[in-house]
């Protein structure tokens, strides 16, 4: 008899998602490793140090005095990290350039007609041509019409005649007075003995016009550029490395080139660089860009700046870098606690050594900055440490403005940990608290918030739960519709149903419910309903909920209820099959055996609809939202491989059919099971066997299944059974014939 339940229509609404905006980027996932036996003094290199998704992050640039948007200290994968910084840089000297040009021109351009001059497609050769014969800017008229010659040059096109572009740029030089446009045909004549190799001349005509570069100019920035560049070309490391040092401390439109071509190729070369200089702010830059590669060890790093100048920017900020990434570890441990392998372990005792190390060498240090204290402090609520009420008296009188209210999030982590249940009473004790907490902070920030509360809630829930498993994909920023649909794939589906039409949530648990839905399709609530019913053989449930979807109805081109020799029973039919149709044509059939229970044809159709709707069936999408095509070694296996039920109904068909055939064609059905019991127990699958093996399949397929079914007494049995019993009959000889199980039993 079917319970029936509660026929609630889903009227959820939830927003249709027409399309997701694809990014192409990279991301290099880089270890530290803190036992180097020995330290490498190289820099230069394009992998990847410091990169992470922003699952929680509970550090801030504005705590050691760095812009929001600088994308050389952002932590984040979302986008191809090298792409943004030089994304980024081109903008800023974009903008610069335009404002500049404008002030050149006192205002009599707007930035956009600036912008249309230099930087729309092929306006600099238009803008020569308007500006050749201008009156009212002759000598613009003169440069941008150079700017033009030399582009191809300075482009490294081919280039037939480069001495005569040069010595033209060397004539409008001495030819110019003003400021402004002289600065510029410096930097274009040096540019242009930059792309010729002339690296000489290049370094010559700037220190006989040093004077002609406004140090307050952006045109310095990219002429400090070059000079780096020719220095390194001239193998004169020592003062590339100073230059590009100067340029990614202090430059606005290209720190990115300090950043990436700041190269030391051997400790002679370092010592050389440390030697250059007394002055230990400078000498802890140096240390910070070394750190700043996988190569070098920031850890190792952050401890000689400690030794060197404990109370330069440098140590703060190679500290909020390194607190950045044991911040993505820790994260990376709570998200997957329980695993068991090896690589887990590894990562638990790298990360421990780490954060040990690190605070050992932040210990250190005599003066504590608000950014040291609140590493150590933070580090520690992390682990679940009480916070001393001395310590964070500390932090308070260290905090500014901007940092104060970290101070308040800290206090805040440490009562999130102190939930002993996830009760209404409790959320909503930690509510108010957050509540006036959260204004404090930019959207960003806030959600790092509510994604760490709601996965310290889930480590109160019971294990596979739905309200654990939704929480942690709301937790990992994950909660796309795939995955929300796998994580739902086996829940129960009364369960899910009493989640949906929760009537009171906490404002944590509404948090996560209506990102949830938000992410989900219109009508997809009724779906995954019925779907979950539809796995549990509640078929009446499940038909009560496909009638809302006509639309998303799942089809097969297979007969659900027909049988043929493979072992899964997909042979093409004539008819293709809804989930509708085929539960209704379920419940006709379960209908008729409440009328004949001895009906040896109801129990047979009735046993096929079990197994093909089950995961080795023709209709496994029937009853799942998701369904991968392996089992592997030691794996679970999944709900709908469960045939008890069909085999029971098999069995009963067996028990009240007549004719040898009939019965023949019953037991051939039974032997399937027994088949697919034995190839999907991954219990058995011992060192040689990795993933459910096939006949005909990869790594001796056919070898190991044989193996697995020589194993199984239910499946040699049965096999000879069927011969004994019905090896008489033309269907039993065919089958004999054509299945290859039979060549070797």
């Amino acid at each position: 008899m079917v319970l029936l339940t509660k026929k609630t229509n889903i009227k959820t609404k939830v927003k249709i998602k027409t399309g997701v905006n694809m990014r192409f980027f990279f991301l290099s996932i880089l270890l530290i490793n803190i036992f180097a036996t020995k330290l490498s003094a190289c820099a230069g290199t394009w992998r990847e140090m410091y990169i992470k998704d922003e699952y929680y992050n509970f550090t801030d640039p504005d705590m050691v005095h760095l812009p929001r948007d600088n994308p050389l200290y952002k932590l984040s994968g979302a986008y191809a990290a090298h792409d943004a910084r030089f994304k980024y840089f081109a903008k800023q000297k974009k903008e610069a350039n335009i404002k500049a040009w404008q002030s050149y021109f006192q205002d009599a351009l707007s930035l956009k007609n600036i912008e249309s001059l230099f930087y729309k497609k092929n306006s600099i050769k238009h803008s020569a041509k308007y500006y050749k014969n201008s009156t009212e800017f002759p000598q613009f008229g003169k440069y941008i019409n150079f700017l033009h010659l030399q582009n191809k040059f300075a482009q490294s096109l081919e280039v037939n005649n480069r001495q005569e572009i040069i010595q033209k740029g060397l004539t409008l030089f001495n030819q110019e007075h003003e400021p402004f446009l002289k600065e510029r045909y410096l930097y274009l004549l040096m540019r242009l003995y930059h792309h010729n190799g002339q690296y000489h001349e290049l370094l010559d005509i700037h220190a006989n016009n040093a004077l002609i570069v406004n140090p307050q100019s952006i045109v310095k920035e990219w002429i400090d550029a070059l000079r780096a560049g020719t220095y390194q070309q001239l193998k004169q490391r020592t003062k590339a490395n100073q230059l590009y040092a100067k340029i990614f401390a202090t430059h606005k439109t290209n720190a990115h080139y300090g950043f990436y071509d700041f190269k030391i190729n051997n400790d002679e070369e370092w010592q050389s660089l440390l030697n250059s200089t007394t002055d230990k702010e400078t000498q802890a830059l140096y240390y910070f860009l070394r750190a700043m590669q996988w190569e070098n060890e920031p850890l190792h790093e952050l401890e000689n700046i400690v030794a060197l100048a404990p109370d330069s920017i440098w140590l703060e900020r190679l500290t909020y870098m390194i607190m950045q990434k044991l911040q993505n570890k820790r994260y990376s441990i709570m998200v997957h606690a329980g695993k068991k392998n090896k690589y887990f372990k590894a990562k638990v005792k790298s990360y421990k050594l780490q954060k040990k190390l690190f605070l050992e060498i932040l210990s250190k240090l005599e003066k504590q900055t608000f950014f040291t204290l609140y590493s150590k402090l933070y580090l520690n609520v992390l682990e679940y440490n009480s916070l001393k009420r001395k310590e964070v008296v500390k932090l308070r009188t260290l905090a500014n403005n901007k940092q104060a209210p970290f101070v308040d999030l800290l206090t805040y982590i440490y009562g999130v940990h102190q939930l002993s249940c996830n009760s209404h009473q409790e959320q909503y004790a930690l509510y108010q608290q957050l509540k006036p907490l959260l204004p404090k902070f930019s959207a960003i920030k806030q959600k790092s918030i509510l994604r760490y509360t709601v996965l310290q809630i889930s480590t109160l829930d019971g294990d596979n739960t739905i309200e654990k498993k939704l929480n942690k994909l709301f937790a990992q920023n994950n909660n796309y519709r795939s995955t929300i649909l796998t994580a739902l794939n086996y829940v129960d589906a009364r369960k899910f149903q009493t989640y949906v039409e929760k009537e009171k949530r906490s404002f944590f648990e509404e948090q996560v419910f209506k990102k949830t839905m938000s992410k989900l399709e219109k009508r997809d609530v009724a779906k995954i309903l019925a779907t979950l019913y539809l796995q549990k053989n509640d078929f009446k449930q499940a038909q009560f909920y496909l009638r809302q979807i006509p639309q998303k109805n799942v089809h097969t081109p297979y007969n659900p209820f027909n049988v043929s020799i493979s072992s899964s029973n997909r042979t093409i039919s004539k008819k293709s099959y809804s989930q509708k149709k085929f539960v209704e044509t379920m419940l006709r059939i379960k209908r008729a055996l409440e009328k004949d229970p001895t009906s040896a044809m109801d129990h047979f159709l009735y046993a096929n609809g079990l197994f093909n709707k089950s995961w080795f069936g023709n209709f496994p999408m029937s009853s799942v939202l998701y369904r991968s095509t392996y089992l592997t070694k030691d794996e679970r296996l999944p709900k709908t491989a469960d045939l008890l039920l069909a085999k029971k109904q098999y069995e009963l068909a067996l028990k009240y059919a007549e004719g040898d055939s009939f019965k023949a064609k019953i037991a051939y059905q039974l032997l399937k099971i027994e088949f697919n019991l034995a190839i999907s127990d991954t219990e058995k699958y011992g060192d040689n066997i990795w993933n459910m093996p096939r006949f005909g399949g990869w790594n001796k397929g056919t070898k190991n299944v044989i193996h697995l079914l020589k194993a199984s007494e239910d499946f040699t049995e049965g096999i000879r059974d069927f011969k004994d019993d019905y090896g008489h009959t033309k269907y039993a000889q065919d089958i004999i014939k054509q299945c290859i199980t039979f060549k070797y039993f």
